[in-house]
């Protein structure tokens, strides 16, 4: 049935039935994925935040997903987590001079974006693959390299939001969380096994951890507390300098209760957790360390996008 309906659902788009609403003056860049979960969509966009932020006048535009508020916001530095959600919220802190915003309708948000600030130039819409009443200059498509759409299904059967055909949507599709170094063989068969349309750009990304914590932390049992979709990557990386030795997984976005932050007062080990996961314990009585990452990705990813926007704008 959800097959059906997605199905359904594109089809209208695509047929122009339902439309699509394109911006000739402003170039927006949509940043998602096919997949239910995390594919690294947060990193990828502060790494294009971080990239093009002092070159290009930007502003984001996220849904603020389960924040207690609604309609258009402009995140200041008096909200909090709950009233624009825990990943804008983490961006917003990390890049205080770039504008951000929360509305679950793009469209208007854009053009209330232009009119307020005429000098934008660039607009990244965060996770909004599957928005399709914004029709972006181009889009950007995550697959992660253990868990590629190609192997996957259509909820309930998979994790997939809609069809794997939906990719041809994409301008350019990123490979996340790949192994730092990835033969030229291994390259060339996730390629063809994504089967990219001959204007399909493939780039593959990698997570980079900062190694902040490894003089605190070093040879220490700890334990660590998450709310990401698949946090093995992360407990292998810890574990290359300390041990962990307790492992609280809690949902995505989840919101903390009394009795929760408790039982995590009460560990005696010391705690790791993520900078979105941060974003929601600020007011925690217990020192937490926050393990930071970064993306990087192939170098000409950052080129040719580069020379996408130059073309637009001139």
């Amino acid at each position: 049935m959800y097959w059906l309906i997605t199905y359904i659902r594109n089809l209208l788009f695509n047929k122009g039935l339902l439309r699509s609403y394109s911006f000739t003056d402003v170039f927006v860049l949509c940043v998602g994925n096919l997949r239910v979960g995390g594919t690294g969509k947060t990193p990828m966009v502060e790494y294009l935040i971080r990239n093009l932020h002092k070159e290009y006048n930007l502003a984001v535009l996220s849904l603020g997903y389960k924040r207690q508020t609604k309609g258009l916001k402009e995140i200041t530095s008096a909200d909090d987590y709950k009233s624009v959600g825990d990943e804008p919220k983490q961006m917003s802190e990390k890049f205080p001079d770039v504008r951000f915003f929360v509305n679950k309708d793009r469209n208007q948000a854009i053009e209330y974006i232009k009119q307020k600030y005429p000098s934008t130039q660039l607009i990244i819409l965060d996770d909004a693959y599957q928005y399709r009443k914004t029709k972006p200059t181009k889009t950007i498509l995550l697959t992660e390299y253990h868990r590629p759409f190609y192997s996957d299904f259509v909820l309930p059967y998979g994790r997939l939001r809609e069809r794997r055909k939906e990719k041809r949507r994409a301008d350019y599709i990123v490979v996340t969380k790949s192994p730092n170094e990835i033969s030229v063989k291994d390259r060339q068969i996730i390629i063809s096994s994504i089967k990219p349309l001959s204007n399909q750009q493939i780039f593959f990304s990698s997570i980079q951890y900062n190694e902040d914590l490894q003089s605190e932390l070093m040879g220490k049992d700890v334990a660590l507390l998450v709310g990401i979709d698949n946090p093995q990557p992360l407990i292998s990386y810890l574990n290359t300098f300390c041990k962990v030795k307790q492992v609280l997984k809690f949902p995505d976005h989840h919101s903390f209760s009394e009795k929760e932050t408790q039982m995590i007062s009460k560990i005696k080990y010391p705690i790791i957790t993520t900078e979105k996961d941060y974003s929601r314990l600020k007011d925690f009585n217990k020192k937490l360390y926050v393990q930071k990452i970064e993306l990087e990705v192939d170098n000409s990813f950052l080129n040719m996008l580069k020379r996408d926007i130059e073309d637009f704008i001139l």
